[in-house]
């Protein structure tokens, strides 16, 4: 039996592998050819060593210059006219969009797109929001392209503006999570001396994800002499639009309680160093780092807005986006019980369960 040729598609090689490694590495298992059409990065030798043959495709996330997205599509064209794929599976907008249309044009019998959250484009002005809409629709309407989105309110914007087809829909909640690997009790527990209670604030650095909120609230809780600390971990994304710049976040770091540390390779540890994962977001698809929360047993805040309010039942505390007084008053409630925190961490384990990746990854690839 000939060996099916499956392309993942990404703007960033990073991002496929810390999210979709488990995908990969499970297609690879099952004698799929994979092969990953990315920008090279760091992790690009690390899905090679796994197995999948590799690609570059530069894309340029900053914005939409006619001619650099026409070579772009060039580009992709090219790539899926050489390696003739059974499958092409896309990640985030602009693969979606022009890899779907390059994908029908060349008649690629199975096309499917995830569609991890709405992305920035949808909190620009309405001309910029009319103008994506309609790619969408262009490159979407198709009974041969299947859309996974990880949340029902972003699939019922779609459907609502007729973008898709509803029988090509489905919802996936997650990229899925390894629960081996994402397992508390695999650390010893340390009696947590000389330190203040910390929250971990873990995405990339974007004012999208309430990072300014956090940083008054927290101002603003530290005012009433409580002893805590905020820790961002993340990367600045040059990328995108509504990216912290890295010195204001040096800036909000010399003095406490706030500290920004970068991106940190070892998440687990990090998560379990942490009392409690902050997360005060305007909009998610499904929160990978919250998700990680859940699986290693620690309580949430976050707000009540799609892809966050998921992930609360009875292990922590929503909150409206947005909402400074909101959020510092949660983190004081949080904060003033221990033996609520270890109940909030146990149910945080158990809601991580549905998601583990073994069976997320079988739904996706029933996609295929």
């Amino acid at each position: 039996m000939e060996q099916k040729k499956i392309c993942l598609v990404y703007n960033t090689s990073k991002y496929l592998y810390l999210h979709r490694n488990a995908l990969l590495r499970t297609l690879i298992e099952k004698k799929y050819m994979v092969y990953v059409i990315a920008p090279f990065d760091n992790y690009s030798n690390k899905l090679k060593t796994q197995g999948a043959r590799l690609i570059n495709l530069h894309i340029d996330r900053k914005g939409m210059n006619l001619f650099r997205e026409l070579y772009l599509c060039y580009n992709i064209f090219q790539a899926y006219r050489r390696i003739k794929p059974d499958i092409i599976h896309h990640f985030t907008i602009k693969p979606i969009i022009y890899g779907s249309i390059v994908g029908w044009l060349l008649g690629v019998s199975s096309i499917v797109n995830s569609m991890n959250g709405l992305g920035n484009y949808w909190s620009q002005n309405r001309w910029k929001q009319s103008i994506i809409m309609f790619l969408y629709k262009f490159a979407l309407y198709d009974k041969n392209i299947k859309c996974i989105f990880q949340n029902v309110d972003d699939m019922n914007i779609f459907l609502s503006k007729s973008i898709i087809l509803p029988k090509e829909s489905i919802v996936i909640e997650s990229c899925g999570i390894d629960l081996i690997y994402f397992n508390s009790s695999k650390y010893k527990t340390k009696l947590k001396k000389n330190r203040p209670f910390r929250f971990l604030f873990l995405s990339r650095m974007l004012f999208d994800k309430g990072l300014n909120e956090l940083y008054l609230a927290s101002l603003e809780l530290y005012k009433d002499k409580i002893d805590f600390e905020i820790i961002l971990a993340g990367e600045i994304d040059p990328g995108n639009p509504l990216s912290a710049k890295e010195d204001w976040l040096e800036t909000i770091s010399v003095t406490k309680p706030v500290k920004w540390v970068g991106f940190i390779e070892d998440t687990p540890k990090l998560i379990f160093d942490s009392d409690v994962i902050i997360l005060p977001s305007y909009r998610e698809g499904f929160s990978q780092s919250l998700l990680e929360a859940l699986a290693m047993s620690r309580p949430i805040i976050t707000t009540d807005v799609p892809g966050c309010r998921e992930f609360i039942n009875g292990n922590g505390y929503l909150v409206q986006p947005k909402d400074i007084t909101g959020l510092k008053i949660a983190m004081q409630n949080i904060m003033s019980s221990k033996d609520k925190l270890i109940k909030m961490g146990r149910r945080s384990r158990e809601l991580a369960i549905k998601y583990d990746s073994v069976s997320i990854n079988a739904r996706t690839i029933a996609c295929y």
